[in-house]
């Protein structure tokens, strides 16, 4: 949210490459990799704990990850297209409905591979390309789950070169290029395939072996070694992970747009970098001295981190409509800013809490209820209960 909105304002335009756009960047910048990261780790470590098979089996998984992406995912796209077809913002027209489709069904990154024009969350809602890629990554799952359990270092080597090779034929090869329908230039449609699901498998990939690692703490590595290494390595770690932050943003700071993540991704060394040593670092974080979680503990931080995902539907269009409804597009100034900011939170929050009571904890709890899997590890309790232990 925070990078949007400063791309957005315009606050950023000349500052890319001070001190302070290196921070933005490098700090900001990709945080949809930590995204995946934890998406893996949280995902794979019940199963791991179950010999590599969820509870309930792998269709009542797949319903309970799906009724938790989808139902949100549904209303935020209808909410969008009414928006659209009501009061469509400059240069956004009706969508077809084939289009329309290929949003509803979560295809639009690979729909973009034959044609890179096809917009994102009707032309609105361009945050909504991550939906694929994790939707994806369910499908992914159950068909990898047990041969990655018994082999996790091969796995994460393998998924390593896929992230590689699929950058390197997308940047280098005209092979994808040549799928599409030639209505976008062709570095635009290299930066739509570096983003596409397989660029993302070294993430997953990352969590799914440290979810291993990590249910290996206290049988097979004695749990207080494993703490004293990961402080003795933190400072090392830290050290790595800003040089390729610093990296990162170097690179995207290039282009102050929100093009400029996937400018930097393109990076082959960039991206892979900044993956495992920001994995790295979460897994110091993770084992290491209680202190440095304890920011991110607590009843009150576990609730308010469980209104992320209708956050993150809403953020850019509450952007987009605030821009609209002010009849200005130059946020720059510090009291421009601060107005945006205080436009685009106060409805995002709202939305997001009224997405999580009356959509995304309905759903869970009809599949529940069905006979669905028990919540995972760290599952989020419904709204106005207090989180367990």
């Amino acid at each position: 949210m925070v990078i949007h909105l400063l791309l957005f304002s315009g606050v950023l335009a000349g500052e890319e490459h001070n001190l302070g756009g290196y921070l933005v960047w490098g700090v900001l910048g990709n945080l949809i990799d930590v995204f995946f990261v934890i998406s893996g780790f949280l995902l794979f470590l019940p199963i791991v704990a179950r010999g590599g098979v969820p509870g309930g089996g792998w269709g009542r998984w797949l319903a309970a990850r799906m009724s938790r992406v989808f139902p949100a995912y549904w209303v935020c796209l209808t909410v969008v297209l009414a928006l659209v077809l009501i009061a469509p913002p400059a240069g956004i027209g009706a969508p077809s409905l084939g289009e329309a489709a290929v949003q509803y069904g979560a295809l639009q990154m690979p729909a973009r591979i034959f044609d890179p024009a096809m917009p994102i969350g009707f032309g609105v809602d361009g945050p909504l390309w991550m939906i694929s890629v994790i939707v994806g990554f369910y499908l992914v799952l159950p068909l990898v789950a047990r041969s990655y359990l018994r082999h996790p270092l091969a796995g994460l080597a393998i998924a390593g070169a896929v992230t590689i090779a699929w950058k390197e034929v997308a940047l280098n090869t005209g092979l994808l290029d040549s799928l599409s329908n030639g209505s976008e230039p062709g570095w635009v449609t290299a930066l739509i395939n570096v983003d596409q699901p397989p660029a993302w498998a070294l993430s997953f990939a990352l969590g799914m072996t440290g979810a291993w690692a990590f249910h290996g703490v206290g049988t097979r590595w004695p749990r207080e070694a494993v703490a004293a290494l990961a402080a003795r390595a933190l400072p090392f770690l830290v050290l790595a992970y800003a040089a390729f932050a610093y990296l990162y943003a170097r690179v995207a700071a290039d282009i102050s747009a929100p093009i400029s993540g996937s400018v930097a991704r393109s990076d082959v060394l960039v991206g892979v970098g900044s993956s495992l040593t920001r994995a790295a670092l979460l897994a110091a974080i993770l084992v290491g001295p209680a202190a440095l979680r304890r920011p991110l503990e607590g009843p009150r931080t576990r609730w308010f981190s469980h209104l992320g995902y209708g956050l993150y539907l809403i953020h850019f269009v509450a952007i987009v409509y605030a821009a609209e409804l002010l009849g200005r597009s130059d946020f720059s100034s510090a009291g421009g800013f601060l107005l945006l900011c205080a436009l685009v939170l106060t409805a995002s929050f709202a939305y997001a809490y009224a997405s999580r009571r009356w959509i995304e904890d309905p759903a869970r709890d009809w599949v529940r209820r069905r006979g669905g899997p028990a919540p995972r590890v760290g599952a989020a309790p419904p709204l106005g209960r207090a989180p367990t232990a």
